[in-house]
């Protein structure tokens, strides 16, 4: 074998080695985000949580499990030029890099903080849980981000809102007590 097909294999092995190792260590919980680098590229818009790891260890392993894989290929059954066979490494390392910067993005659209907006519920129509009394507090029903949430609720109406009736929020006042009138 060649200087550059050791070259190539050595790649080939540790890049995976180290991939497999990273890969089977956050399968089964252990963390080992301290052996990422600081360099990151942005791929969220502004969310620095939300950074793809550029020079991430396993992007840095991915590169080089594929510029080994396809170098050695390249020049040991295509029989190309040891040129392109570094060429042809460094573009298919550069597409994984791509292809796991793709993944990571894909990951953070999936995130979402689950944190309940009651400012959401303004607008929002629903029904009288327990009954609201002149001046008084009672419950209402209302669809929130997806939920169907049984909150406070009071009312400006001269007359009872009555168990069943259809309301509507018209804003949030202190305490996430919902203020709503007939819709």
């Amino acid at each position: 074998m060649s200087n550059l097909e050791w070259v190539f294999l050595i790649c080939a092995v540790v890049g995976g080695t180290v991939f497999v190792l990273k890969l089977l260590l956050q399968l089964f919980g252990a963390s080992v985000e301290h052996a990422d680098l600081a360099v990151t590229h942005d791929v969220d818009g502004g969310d620095a949580d939300a950074s793809f790891k550029l020079l991430s260890l396993q992007s840095i392993t991915a590169f080089l499990l594929m510029f080994g894989l396809t170098g050695f290929v390249m020049l040991r059954h295509a029989g190309l030029h040891p040129g392109w066979c570094v060429l042809g490494g460094a573009a298919s390392g550069c597409l994984m890099v791509v292809l796991i910067g793709c993944v990571f993005k894909g990951f953070m659209r999936m995130q979402s903080s689950g944190t309940l907006d009651l400012r959401n519920a303004v607008g929002q129509e629903g029904t009288v849980y327990l009954r609201i009394p002149p001046g008084g507090t009672g419950k209402v029903q209302i669809p929130v981000q997806g939920r169907l949430l049984t909150l406070d609720a009071v009312s400006d109406a001269r007359e009872e809102l009555k168990s069943g009736e259809r309301v509507k929020v018209g804003e949030v006042v202190s305490g996430g007590v919902l203020k709503v009138g007939k819709a």
